[in-house]
């Protein structure tokens, strides 16, 4: 089944603080895990998985920092578990396109193919 981890779980916590933000201002990495208990280290890998998903922009400098660089409501779920774990799959079967002992005689693979489908939209 899907299974989110840390980096999604940090990821949601990054993101939801720069959300709470009213404006557009860039917020700074040390504030984020100052202000939320969370290894800035970390964190700074989260961005730049963020950044290259297109879902955060970053300005370097004394007023630098991280900020949305689309508005939140067209960032999906999928689009934040997708930059921050990398590949999504609903089962060991859809992760492993093809390598499944039962293909052709599963009832399931369809449906699970059809949710993977559903979930990525």
């Amino acid at each position: 089944m899907l299974n989110i981890g840390i980096k999604t779980d940090y990821g949601f916590i990054f993101l939801v603080y720069l959300a709470t933000h009213k404006g557009n201002d860039f917020i700074s990495l040390k504030e984020i895990a100052k202000k939320r208990n969370l290894s800035a280290n970390y964190l700074a890998q989260l961005a730049v998985s963020l950044k290259n998903a297109g879902i955060i922009e970053s300005r370097e400098g004394k007023s630098g920092g991280y900020r949305f660089a689309k508005k939140l409501k067209d960032v999906s779920l999928a689009e934040i578990i997708k930059a921050c774990e990398g590949q999504i799959a609903t089962t060991p079967c859809i992760r492993k396109k093809g390598i499944c002992k039962n293909k052709g005689k599963c009832l399931a693979s369809d449906v699970w193919a059809q949710m993977q489908e559903d979930f990525e939209k």
